[in-house]
């Protein structure tokens, strides 16, 4: 965990978002543009709050056409 946290990313994908949660402890959100923050979004948002991420998905996909 510590390797990804402190991981310095050189590449930037221009297409590529990343949804995170504002509470989440375990890899907190960074200061991007290519993000969508999930709030009161946590770790395990990715089960708990299933269906907000999956709409999140659905949204951005249409964008890719």
């Amino acid at each position: 965990t510590q390797a990804l946290l402190t991981w310095r990313n050189e590449i930037t994908i221009s297409n590529c978002i990343k949804i995170v949660g504002d509470k989440d402890k375990l890899l907190p959100p960074k200061k991007t543009n290519q993000q969508i923050i999930l709030k009161e979004g946590q770790h395990f948002m990715i089960v708990d709050r299933a269906n907000e991420v999956t709409n999140l998905i659905r949204q951005e996909l249409k964008h890719f056409g």
